[in-house]
């Protein structure tokens, strides 16, 4: 029931936006907007999406305040249950209107059943997310211990646990989602880490509709076919990918497509909307992303305007977008704490791995080709050469001999990076101004001209974390299909022009065919396939959620407690259900200025021998022990007078540490000092 409760949640936020659209589209200006208009003419599944995106809209005014001010989850509560209220009665009032000013699209029998193939893949997708629930591993527990935060405190910029003591996380702070999480384990009453794990399919859902309403506006009439086809193979072979899609850092990714769209929407019709909403989402979303999005507009409005492209007054909307994203930027910089010091050496990239030269970790950059992508590069050539050739000669089997040959050339030398370069020309190419045209190539050479410049190096030190490169990739989210897109145009483009339309698509199902199986590994679907498909995974599934039961019950004993368990599944899973301290943490799970590493060396120690000066020296205040997994300090736990048994739920115990003499010489591993 929970699970169904939370789909309506979010679902709600789709009425919401459906209302808020009604009411632009009655304010005279706006009747005539090429925005509105977009809105009521495009595909449905476009539509869809950008109605959503603008339910969540009116929540930006109120949750950026209440980070930066540290409001109670009530204002957030309350603007959420009166905007569903108002939303449901302006439905109601217009219900009629609704139906008579919706276009519907015309579908010829193949766009009928790429879309059926489509939605058939995308809810298999969505129902097998649901099944397994979200993992609550990697960067999860920070984002579940700030929820809890939310859920049981007030809301807040700095990362409230984890030794951080009011630094400000350099990748994520005013993250509206996050907060909207906490709204929703608020009125159904249930924790962080529940949530989290159902809204699994809706985050993949966003991300999978968002990429096909990227293809199917950038993609002309000609070929908005590929966006049914190019989306089905993306949950198909990079399912995998967003297996975090509930992370900011992968959710964002659904903002940079919709802020893609609003920037050839502005520059085609000069329809500023949608640009300014995907622009405030990224910025209330996440913050690197927020400094990377800035960048590319600021470069690409400089290209443009020294090409004379656009001119000097229309800069005012991506200025204005350049501003709201250089608002988390700013909290993060100059937010009161009293460890900049600290968190400068962590956004250095002193702390962790670094690279010390450039390095690529996309598609679009070809440095140091080997041989045999040369060849895929002839083989394109010569095929382009001969299509030419082909179409002043009337032997149409010589032509398909030769079209054959050249497939079979290149299925056997696929070479992704090269064949992405043809689906970047075959996007350029659908452009229908010049100034789009301009943007696409600024926006795939982005993350090229930051690698390789030797200024940017200059500025950055030279070293920097290689996350922060990949992250200045990602923005174009165009990589993650440029090589689908160039081998299907590849396959279709000779046999449409020949006239052959029945083997174009025998070929391009083939081909698709061959692209899954080349790229379909395990490591692509590791979590959600194999999880159903191995019974021990199963089972971690049935006994994860019997664990955040038990945690939920034992919820008084830890609240607002410094905890120590040497279980990693109990450190990850405690946060984002009550609202404590947890003192061991892995290393991947690392927040930003923490002591993670100085707790590793303590939590080894306490392990061996549970010394009551270790304990107060790194004050904690429980011990929860699991004795399937930690039988050895379970045992220790037992034999230790100062420690007492106050709590048992499932199989785990929870200790109290019992306040004896004051400890005035810091033991040597564990003597942590706090504040830092």
């Amino acid at each position: 029931m929970l699970i169904v409760l939370l789909q309506l949640y979010w679902l709600s936020f789709g009425l919401i936006g459906l209302a808020v659209a009604l009411t632009l589209r009655q304010v005279s200006k706006t009747r005539r907007s090429e925005f509105m208009h977009y809105l009521q003419t495009t595909h449905p599944v476009v539509r869809a999406v950008l109605v959503w995106t603008l339910g969540l809209l009116p929540f930006l005014p109120i949750a950026v305040p209440a980070y930066i001010f540290e409001w109670p989850l009530w204002s957030l509560k309350a603007e959420y249950l009166l905007l569903l209220i108002a939303a449901l009665s302006v439905l109601a009032a217009n219900r009629k209107p609704i139906m008579q000013k919706l276009h519907r699209p015309r579908y010829t029998r193949a766009t009928f059943v790429l879309g059926l193939v489509l939605a058939a893949t995308l809810l298999y997708d969505y129902l097998l997310a649901l099944r397994i629930g979200a993992p609550l591993y990697g960067d999860a527990p920070v984002q579940l211990a700030k929820i809890t935060f939310f859920q049981h405190v007030h809301f807040a910029l700095a990362d409230p646990y984890y030794s951080n003591h009011g630094v400000v996380d350099p990748r994520y702070s005013t993250n509206l989602l996050n907060a909207l999480m906490a709204v929703a384990a608020s009125l159904l009453h249930t924790t962080a880490a529940e949530v989290w794990k159902n809204s699994y399919g809706m985050y993949r859902l966003v991300i999978w509709l968002s990429m096909f309403g990227l293809l199917w506006t950038y993609l002309g009439k000609r070929y908005r076919y590929l966006a049914y086809v190019v989306t089905a193979l993306l949950v198909i072979v990079w399912s995998g990918y967003f297996l975090f899609a509930v992370l900011p850092d992968r959710i964002v990714l659904a903002w940079a497509m919709l802020l893609l769209l609003g920037l050839k929407l502005w520059l085609e019709t000069k329809s500023w909307p949608l640009l300014a909403i995907a622009a405030a989402l990224v910025a209330s979303t996440h913050t690197l992303f927020s400094l990377i999005v800035l960048g590319y507009l600021i470069l690409t409005m400089g290209v443009l305007w020294l090409g004379r492209q656009v001119s000097f007054k229309q800069l005012l909307t991506p200025v204005l977008c350049v501003l709201v994203l250089a608002l988390p930027v700013g909290l993060n910089l100059y937010y009161p704490n009293h460890a900049n010091g600290d968190k400068a050496l962590y956004t250095s990239g002193s702390l962790g791995a670094t690279t010390p030269v450039p390095r690529h970790y996309g598609l679009f950059v070809i440095s140091q080709l080997p041989a045999m992508p040369l060849l895929v590069i002839a083989l394109s050539g010569l095929l382009i050469a001969y299509v030419w050739f082909a179409d002043r000669q009337r032997n149409s089997r010589l032509r398909l001999f030769a079209y054959f040959a050249a497939f079979a050339g290149l299925a056997l030398l696929f070479r992704a990076n090269l064949l992405a370069l043809v689906g970047y020309g075959l996007l350029i190419w659908q452009g229908k101004r010049w100034s789009l045209r301009i943007a696409l190539s600024v926006l795939f050479c982005y993350a090229a001209l930051l690698m390789y410049d030797p200024l940017f190096w200059r500025v950055a030190g030279g070293s920097v974390p290689p996350w922060f490169i990949a992250r200045f990739q990602e923005l174009n989210v165009f990589g993650m299909v440029g090589a689908m897109l160039g081998l299907l145009f590849l396959v279709e483009w000779p046999l449409r022009r020949w006239g052959y339309t029945r083997l174009s698509y025998s070929m391009l199902a083939v081909t698709m065919g061959l692209f899954v199986w080349y790229f379909t590994w395990p490591r692509t679907n590791d979590y959600n396939i194999a999880t159903l498909q191995d019974k021990k995974n199963v089972q971690f599934a049935v006994n994860r959620q019997e664990s955040l039961r038990a945690l939920a019950q034992l919820a008084p004993q830890l609240q607002n407690q410094l905890v120590y368990s040497n279980d990693p599944n109990l450190n990850i899973r405690i946060p984002g259900v009550v609202p404590t301290n947890v003192y061991s943490m892995n290393p991947e799970n690392e927040s930003p200025v923490s002591n993670i590493h100085l707790r590793g060396q303590c939590t080894l120690q306490l392990a061996k021998s549970l010394k009551l000066a270790d304990l107060q020296a790194a004050g904690i205040t429980r011990i929860i022990t699991d004795p399937p997994y930690s039988s050895a300090v379970t045992r220790l736990a037992r034999t230790r007078p100062y420690l007492k048994l106050v709590a048992r739920a499932g199989i785990y115990q929870v200790y109290t540490v019992r306040a004896a003499t004051a400890y005035t010489h810091a033991a040597d591993k564990c003597a942590i000092p706090h504040g830092e």
